[in-house]
């Protein structure tokens, strides 16, 4: 069984969405941004765009309006004033 990485994305709201994924790509300020499980810890502002979860051969799709990602090693924090499913 591969290893998985905890995604939390939270709006002012509520928490919007709360998994795991195996790969998760995020719209970084500068470019898209891949996370595997045990990333180094780092703090990205995030750009308008899809934050994409893959597992395997299946992927979710999350638009945000803009954020902030935390990322440690088994825990992505993407914290956004508008977040929806794609």
């Amino acid at each position: 069984m591969a290893k998985k990485i905890q995604v939390k994305v939270i709006t002012p709201e509520k928490v919007f969405f709360q998994g795991e994924s195996e790969f998760v790509v995020l719209p970084g300020h500068s470019g898209e941004l891949g996370v595997l499980p045990g990333h180094t810890p780092l703090f990205s502002i995030l750009q308008p765009g899809d934050i994409r979860l893959i597992d395997g051969d299946q992927t979710t799709k999350l638009i945000v309006s803009a954020g902030m990602a935390y990322i440690e090693p088994q825990l992505i924090r993407i914290l956004c004033p508008v977040a929806r499913f794609a």
